[in-house]
C-alpha cells in the first residue's frame, strides 16, 4: 500500500493511514477506485492494527480512521438495468439449459449468459451476478414476505433489499391498470386484492407453460 509498504507495522501511526487515504481520495472521486473497495482495504488494516496493538502493546493505529463515504456511490443505475423481468425468466432459463448443461463456476457462465442475452434480444448486458437482483423481483411477484426474501438473499435491511430490486414496466402497467379500475369502477379493497392474487397466479401459470 502506498506510504505504508515500507513501514514496520508496530511503528505505523494514524497520520500515515490518513495520508494513504488522502492519496487515494482523488482516484475514488474520479471513479478509478470504488469507495467500497478502498473500505475493504481499510477493514483489513483494522484487523492488522488490532493484532499489532495486542502483540506489541502499542496504540491501535486505526483508531479514529473513518471509512470513505459510500452513501452516494451507485452500484447500479437506472440507465443500465441488469435484471430480468420475472415474466422472461423461464425463457432465459430454458435457453441457458440448452447452452450450458450441469453446474458450473460463475466465471464459466459468462459466455452462455452472453449468448442467451443476444438470443433473447435484450438491450442490456446481463451477468450471473444479476440473478441476485432478479430473485428480488421474482420473490415480489410471488408475494413472498420481505423478511423471507431477505433471509434468502442475505440483505440485512429493507433499504438494501429495495436497492437490489427493479420495478419493470410490466409491473408498473399492471399496477396502474388496477388503480384505474378502482377509480372507474369503484372496486373495494377486497376486490383489488382478489384481482391482484388472480393476476399473479396467471403470471406464474404462464411462466410454467413457457418453461
Amino acid at each position: 500500500m502506498p506510504g505504508l509498504g515500507d513501514c514496520v507495522v508496530s511503528e505505523i501511526r494514524p497520520f500515515q493511514v490518513e495520508a494513504f487515504k488522502d492519496a487515494l481520495a482523488p482516484l475514488v472521486a474520479a471513479g478509478g477506485y470504488s469507495p467500497i473497495t478502498v473500505n475493504g482495504w481499510l477493514k483489513v488494516l483494522k484487523v492488522i492494527s488490532k493484532a499489532v496493538a495486542r502483540e506489541y502493546e502499542t496504540r491501535d493505529f486505526m483508531l479514529g480512521v473513518e471509512n470513505f463515504d459510500t452513501s452516494t456511490h451507485a452500484t447500479y443505475t437506472e440507465e443500465a438495468p441488469n435484471s430480468l423481468p420475472p415474466v422472461r425468466v423461464p425463457e432465459f432459463l430454458g435457453l441457458l439449459r440448452r447452452r450450458n448443461s450441469g453446474f458450473r463456476a460463475g466465471s464459466a457462465l459468462q459466455k452462455p449468459f452472453k449468448d442467451v442475452v443476444e438470443c433473447m434480444g435484450l438491450s442490456y448486458a446481463l451477468t450471473p451476478r444479476a440473478m441476485r437482483r432478479t430473485f428480488q423481483d421474482l420473490a415480489r411477484a410471488a408475494q413472498v414476505a420481505d423478511i423471507v426474501t431477505r433471509s434468502v438473499s442475505g440483505h440485512a435491511t429493507a433499504e438494501m433489499q429495495r436497492w437490489y430490486s427493479t420495478v419493470h414496466p410490466e409491473e408498473q402497467r399492471a399496477s396502474l391498470s388496477r388503480v384505474l379500475r378502482v377509480i372507474e369502477g369503484g372496486l373495494s379493497q377486497q376486490q383489488v386484492v382478489s384481482e391482484l392474487v388472480s393476476a399473479e397466479a396467471e403470471v406464474v401459470s404462464n411462466q410454467r407453460e413457457r418453461a
